[in-house]
């Protein structure tokens, strides 16, 4: 790590009139938050409204963090420049190869060509009829998500899912059989691995596991770091796919997924179908991660208006957020308060404690549509085929930086597929209300008029500040366009 932490010093060094220059034009656009790419290898993240100064090994989440004190707090703008890509990839790479070859003799075969690796994976592969899969992820929706690995190999390999290890594992229940990372590594045999890793702070448990499989005599194949540790043969047979990580920068997530299988396959495309339901009845969440990405209070209101205008006998869920969380027991009572008595007849108030609960009362009312703040909620509808629409809201996303539009807004998240509609809000609360409601009316099959699309959806908007030469973004957006989406249904 001496290393990493010796590039970032130069790093801050040689970039320190550039910092300052985004600094001062950052203060110039009295923005609240911008996200740079200063080169390959640095990142440049600031923030209006305090917070320290810091210099990072490894992105977006750090390994390591150090004062960045030149810049510290200057005019209430805080600076956070991180060392991510090539470099520390190759540390996290050698770290892995050193464990390895304390469990036994490590041959390590660096495959240029597409078709020898594939082949390799082919034939390790097709010698299992069962895989685990290992979710490397901490928050809920992110490991919806990466589903999207172990269903490529299942699909790929005829493969069945033994089991899915997962921080998240008492809400992934909905996908298969779960279980944490509690206790000790499990003993199995004739079993595959199958592993996601996408982000440099997942990397530790990552090599922990890979090498207690190894001590198992069991493969495993590392999506996002190309790699594949095979161990039966006597030897510790490594195989590395033998070019740069790919990062999630200019992509949507799920272009991004099928670049990191591309070694070991030709990519996997989920076929997200909304179910078709015949009832009336909805569920809103209001409630995101972060304050920033809830709904407002008036645009449910409005939504529940005109809900009980077109159809009275309609049942709505409204997921009511933690139980002893204030600012959701505020937001339910100026909602309540903002509603008339028709209003609120149609809301059935509900908190909920797990997936499966909400999955159930989904069934249990034969929920035909969803409305969502951007959260792991959203990809649970996703996931069970709910059509849902999904607000995102601006506010919180820097549109002239490739790398916070892949990771802050609907072109990186928002799933391709009819299940999931992105909602575009950056104060227009009037609107959204508006396309929202005609939204409504077209799922719930009270007209065929489309003119909500462009209400909810600028399809300029989220492209209008980058280069046109990051064309996977530009695709992303004519693809999650609600339009594109419908006529393409």
């Amino acid at each position: 790590m001496k290393n990493l932490e010796l590039l970032l010093r130069k790093g801050a060094k040689d970039n320190r009139e550039q910092i300052k220059k985004e600094i001062e034009i950052f203060k110039s656009e009295n923005s609240n938050y911008r996200n740079i790419r200063l080169n390959d290898d640095f990142q440049l993240v600031l923030r209006n409204g305090g917070g320290e100064s810091l210099m990072s090994i490894g992105f977006p989440f750090p390994l390591k963090s150090y004062d960045l004190d030149e810049f510290d707090k200057e005019g209430g703008i805080s600076a956070h420049l991180f060392l991510r890509g090539k470099s520390v990839r190759k540390h996290q790479k050698a770290e892995i190869l050193s464990d390895l070859s304390e469990v036994g003799t490590l041959n390590l075969r660096e495959i240029d060509s597409l078709d020898d690796f594939r082949d390799i994976s082919n034939r390790i592969c097709e010698s299992f009829t069962e895989v685990d899969y290992y979710d490397p992820y901490s928050f809920l929706g992110d490991s919806f998500i990466g589903l999207h690995f172990i269903q490529a190999f299942m699909k790929k390999y005829g493969l069945n899912l033994r089991q899915i290890f997962s921080e998240n594992y008492s809400n992934l229940e909905l996908a298969g059989i779960t279980k944490g990372y509690i206790g000790d590594v499990e003993k199995k045999d004739n079993v595959l691995n199958v592993f996601a890793d996408l982000l440099d702070n997942q990397w530790n448990r990552t090599k922990y596991l890979v090498r207690e499989m190894t001590k198992q005599n069991l493969p495993s194949f590392i999506c996002g770091r190309d790699l594949i540790v095979d161990p039966r043969l006597g030897n510790i047979n490594v195989y590395h796919f033998n070019r740069d990580n790919v990062l999630l920068n200019g992509q949507n997530i799920e272009d991004y997924m099928n670049e990191c299988l591309f070694p070991f396959m030709s990519g996997y495309w989920n076929e997200f179908k909304a179910l078709k339901k015949e009832s009336k009845n909805m569920i809103i969440n209001p409630f995101g991660s972060e304050s920033i990405k809830s709904i407002p209070e008036s645009v449910v209101s409005d939504l529940l208006i005109h809900l009980n205008g077109i159809s009275p006998d309609s049942k709505c869920l409204l997921i009511s957020g933690f139980r002893n969380n204030y600012s959701h027991l505020l937001w339910n009572s100026k909602l309540k308060g903002m509603l008339p008595n028709s209003g609120i007849n149609n809301v059935i108030f509900k908190n909920y404690g797990s997936f499966e609960e909400i999955n159930r009362d989904i069934n249990r009312y034969s929920i035909s549509l969803g409305i969502t703040a951007d959260t792991s909620i959203a990809h649970l509808f996703n996931h069970i085929g709910l059509r849902n629409l999904t607000l995102y809201n601006l506010d919180r996303c820097d549109i002239q930086s490739p790398q916070s539009l892949s990771s802050d807004s609907p072109l990186g998240f928002c799933r391709y597929g009819n299940t999931q509609i992105p909602v575009l809000y950056h104060g227009n609360v009037k609107e959204i209300s508006e396309g929202i409601n005609g939204a409504v009316d077209y799922f719930l099959g009270k007209n065929d008029r489309l003119e909500w699309c462009g209400k909810v959806y600028d399809e300029n908007l989220l492209t209008s500040k980058i280069d046109k030469n990051y064309g996977d973004l530009v695709e992303a957006n004519k693809k999650l366009n609600p339009k594109y989406k419908i006529q393409n249904d």
